[in-house]
């Protein structure tokens, strides 16, 4: 049988080219040293760390000792170990020596033609089986292999250095299997002097599942004070990591919790560091890390670790602030499809109540239709309350007071402010609050109208904002009953300036009558003066309804062309008679700047302009001194009127740039100026400090001019006498 194996040779020819193989130990002997011979410039060889022993055991040494001798340049690659740095030395002298890490099988390549290998050998015997081929397609693929392991190796001088003096070679590995990743950090383990660990509380399970005995071997190494323990940062998010942690927390581990991890985790020794950028999550392999002895990583990450470590607090007291309820994580939820999903899967969860503040009217039907106050209201037969506060305008009150009929159980409140927001705020059970983007406040769908969402999970946080939610709810309260105190005032007010204003008309009428039928100087002085209180008292009466319209949002305007240059000439023409019959040496000047008279239109309410430039000049003859009588010695009361056109840019919805016209009055007049303390609450009401008025004309003014799209100022002169007062108009576009 011996005798057929060794005969056996399994042969491949292409153009005389052939691979065999040899069994017989004795033939595999004599044909190397025979083709030893051979070899004329170049022999390259590849053996595992048993190879080296082969060479000095067996009579193929000689022979290649030889080929030195004859100048062939001769380059062996093999993994050096403590067993054989003896025999690596001898090759040394002769060969250009490499070392390779885990270098597998034995191969040797002469002068790039023939190739010679076998898959094993004992340490100094010969091996049992040899390959032999001179197949140029099959030597040059052995070849090329060759070159690669070479350009990979290094050179033998370093590795015996570091195995001699103890260095450790640096090494950067890419780990791409799961049973490298396991070797590897069971070497981590086993090496460690001290563990220094940065991943998510998910990666105990790993740790406990895969490497348990590693660790209870570090602890007890630990408790012998042959180890420094292991430090681990992690970030507790809520009780269930709590609770998880608490099962794994030993003695010789110091565990600490930051707010946010970084994306990768990653631990190291004082020999080695490992490195992942996967998701560290409970029941997953790795498949992808690195490891690296190189003291350029291991310094960078723990400095990195020890800043961490710095800004962490003890997971005890972590643990505590999540049992307790003060804990704090925020996420942010960027697609409206899946915001939408997370609030209806919430309220699933409300055990005790739901305080809902909407940024809108709008909001309040999209909260109809796209979470339905149905299923809110279902929510009130579990014994949870149910509030929710929101902004109305005017025009939705009807439809807006049906849809709340429909649901009785649930508490609605307005917010009584003008201003709607782009937020919204939903808390629940005083542990969670929600704060909605809104982008487009139009649109009814809610995927369509709302941007972000934030998510809020802290007790404290929640809480605050609670605070805020319950101190608006109070106000509407207390706005309901100023309401109903304030609507009975409005009532009363306004029932006595019209019970005040029925018997006034007769008054004057009757007075007038009497003082043209009369002719007694004394009684027609007396009807004066009462014809002169009436129309005070007349004033007054329309001062207060007018108050009463203003603060009502009931000030109706009957709007239409109205030219200024018209307007003002009757008004001035109506004053100079009054200045004429009262003696008063007040002059009017009207000056028209950049702007032409028939094109100064504008529309307005013809009457309730009237009224506010009536009453602009009726205030600076009130304040002009009383020497400015008609007297040729002393300096006349002078009313300058100037009429001017401006352009103004406002910003539209879509924060575009809107170019308007307008038309600006101003009076200005050389008496007495405005009073210091009166200045800051001019356009308030009950804005006097004498008994010539109530104090409430220029508020009427100031609302009669902004309810038509204008605005109203004024300031002292700078020479120091009198007042100017000016109010805008927009212009009518021809």
């Amino acid at each position: 049988m011996s005798k057929e194996k060794e005969a056996e040779k399994t042969t491949a020819e292409t153009n005389s080219k052939k691979t065999e193989i040899l069994y017989n130990i004795d033939e595999i002997v004599k044909r190397t040293i025979n083709d030893f011979r051979k070899i004329k410039e170049q022999f390259d060889n590849c053996t595992d760390s048993t190879g080296p022993s082969v060479f000095f055991n067996t009579p193929v040494w000689n022979e290649y000792v030889n080929l030195k001798g004859r100048g062939v340049k001769l380059r062996f690659i093999t993994e050096i170990t403590k067993e054989n740095i003896s025999y690596c030395k001898e090759l040394m002298e002769i060969t250009d020596l490499r070392h390779l890490d885990g270098v597998k099988g034995n191969f040797g390549i002469a002068d790039g033609k023939d190739y010679g290998g076998s898959a094993s050998v004992k340490e100094g015997h010969p091996p049992v089986e040899l390959i032999r081929s001179n197949v140029k397609t099959f030597v040059d693929q052995q070849q090329f292999f060759f070159e690669t392991l070479w350009s990979k190796s290094i050179p033998a001088e370093q590795k015996i250095k570091e195995i001699e003096e103890g260095i450790e070679q640096i090494k950067t590995l890419v780990l791409q299997n799961p049973q490298d990743i396991f070797k590897t950090t069971i070497e981590f383990y086993k090496k460690s002097n001290w563990i220094k660990s940065y991943f998510p509380v998910e990666g105990i399970n790993i740790i406990n599942r895969d490497f348990y005995n590693s660790r209870q071997e570090i602890l007890e190494r630990y408790r012998q004070g042959k180890h420094k323990g292991i430090r681990w940062i992690t970030s507790l998010k809520d009780k269930k990591d709590a609770d998880l942690v608490k099962s794994y927390i030993d003695n010789g581990i110091n565990i600490r919790h930051v707010k946010d991890l970084l994306t990768h985790s990653f631990a190291l020794s004082d020999k080695l560091f490992l490195f992942t950028i996967e998701s560290v999550e409970d029941g997953k392999i790795i498949t992808n890390a690195i490891s690296s002895n190189d003291k350029l990583y291991l310094d960078h990450y723990d400095t990195v670790f020890e800043t961490i470590w710095k800004k962490g607090i003890d997971v005890q007291e972590r643990i505590r602030e999540i049992e307790e309820g003060y804990v704090f994580n925020i996420e942010t939820i960027p697609n409206p499809k899946e915001s939408l999903k997370f609030y209806k899967e919430l309220l699933q969860t409300v055990k005790n109540e739901i305080l809902i503040m909407l940024a809108s009217s709008s909001s309040f039907f999209r909260i109809d239709r796209n979470i339905g106050y149905g299923n809110l209201e279902k929510l009130t037969y579990e014994n949870i309350k149910v509030k929710i506060l929101f902004p109305m305008k005017v025009e939705s009150q009807e439809q807006i007071n049906e849809i709340i009929t429909r649901y009785p159980r649930i508490e609605f409140r307005i917010l009584q402010s003008k201003m709607e927001s782009f937020i919204g705020l939903t808390i629940i059970d005083k542990q969670r609050v929600l704060i909605t983007e809104v982008k487009d406040d139009a649109k009814i769908n809610y995927t369509d109208s709302i941007g972000a969402t934030i998510n809020i999970f802290g007790k404290s946080t929640t809480l605050s904002y609670a605070s805020i939610f319950n101190s608006l709810w109070k106000q509407t309260e207390l706005y309901e009953k100023i309401q109903i105190h304030d609507k009975m005032q409005q009532e009363f007010i306004n029932t006595a300036a019209h019970e005040l204003k029925t018997p006034i008309q007769p008054i004057l009428g009757f007075s007038q009558i009497v003082k043209d039928k009369i002719q007694d100087k004394e009684l027609k002085e007396m009807l004066d003066i009462i014809i002169k209180n009436t129309n005070r008292l007349k004033r007054l009466s329309e001062d207060i309804l007018d108050v009463t319209r203003i603060e009502s949002n009931n000030l109706f305007l009957k709007k239409e062309k109205v030219s200024i240059w018209e307007l003002l000439y009757s008004i001035i023409k109506e004053f100079e008679h009054y200045l004429e019959r009262n003696n008063i040496n007040i002059k009017f000047k009207l000056h028209f700047e950049n702007v032409n008279l028939n094109s100064a239109i504008v529309f307005v309410d013809r009457n309730r302009i009237a009224q506010v430039i009536s009453n602009l000049i009726n205030n600076s003859i009130k304040f002009i001194p009383n020497e400015y009588e008609k007297n040729d010695n002393v300096e006349e009361g002078i009313i300058n009127i100037i009429v001017e056109k401006i352009k103004t840019c406002s910003k539209d919805n879509e924060d575009s740039n809107i170019i308007m016209n307008e038309i600006v009055v101003s009076i200005k007049d050389n008496g007495k100026g405005i009073d210091n303390e009166i200045y800051p609450r001019l356009f308030g009401k009950f804005a006097s400090k004498s008994f010539q008025g109530t104090g409430l004309g220029l508020y009427i003014c100031k609302n009669i001019v902004k309810a038509h799209g204008g605005k109203i100022w004024a300031k002292n002169n700078e020479d120091g006498k009198g007042a100017i007062f000016s109010f805008s108009l927009p212009l009518y576009k021809q």
